[in-house]
């Protein structure tokens, strides 16, 4: 049987499944450059949903919570260590952006 791959996490995903549907924050792949805001709002999802786990899941059965914190505590480790390269593209299309401008607002005197 072969295993079914996931899509590309993306913003528009996560903000499909807001409510309580962690899933693609928890297990879909990243892109190979994933934004800032991408990584951001999977980190909020991850953490919700660690929210949720320690609220509804702890007190019926500690087996799964515990392989659920793991489960998120693996994905917040591969978010943070995405986010210094994330960052530092969005950096430079900041500096990017506003020497356009600069260059824009001379042309045009």
């Amino acid at each position: 049987m072969e295993k079914a791959s996931l899509p590309v996490l993306t913003v528009a995903i996560l903000a499909e499944n807001d409510s309580n549907n962690w899933e693609p924050a928890l297990s879909y792949p990243l892109p190979s450059e994933p934004t800032i805001e991408l990584i951001d709002d999977a980190i909020d999802q991850v953490l919700n949903f660690l929210s949720w786990v320690t609220e509804q899941v702890a007190q019926k059965d500690s087996a799964a919570a515990k392989r659920e914190i793991e489960r998120a505590a693996a994905r917040l480790i591969e978010l943070a260590q995405a986010k210094p390269k994330a960052f530092s593209a969005w950096l430079l299309d900041c500096e990017r952006q506003r020497l356009l401008k600069k260059f824009d607002g001379q042309t045009t005197h």
